[in-house]
């Protein structure tokens, strides 16, 4: 098992606009490709725009599994969760803001895992690995 440090974002005053340019730091740092920023952006920015204010926190790292490089985000927000996170992800439910971030994220993110339980809070996990097999 990898030793693996996360850096962890919480709702402090401007604490999400350090994380989004931390991000792209740290992936461009190692290697990541434009077209990999961009999207590594738009999975902060959906992610962020879900988290309340003061009940959230996302987590970053890099890291390695069987030689490939990835980033991976945790976003976890202690607000009332989703109800049917699979019928959001579907695309079968009515189109909410929400949906629609949580479908940009699967779409973009090499992995992706909604965890939720009613009246604790929903959790996201995602990763983009710096070279793509499956896109």
């Amino acid at each position: 098992m990898q030793n693996t440090t996360y850096i962890t974002y919480g709702p402090e005053a401007g604490s999400y606009n350090l994380l989004k340019k931390n991000i792209n730091k740290q992936a461009s740092d190692a290697g990541f490709s434009p077209e990999k920023l961009c999207e590594l952006e738009l999975i902060v920015n959906e992610m962020t725009t879900n988290l309340k204010t003061a009940t959230g926190e996302l987590m970053l790292c890099i890291a390695e599994e069987k030689n490939r490089q990835y980033l991976e985000l945790i976003c976890i927000d202690n607000e009332p969760s989703v109800a049917d996170p699979e019928k959001r992800l579907s695309g079968t439910s009515p189109k909410l803001l929400a949906e629609k971030g949580f479908e940009c994220i699967k779409k973009l993110a090499d992995h992706f895992e909604v965890h939720t339980m009613l009246g604790w809070g929903t959790m996201l996990i995602c990763r983009v690995f710096k070279n793509s097999d499956n896109k």
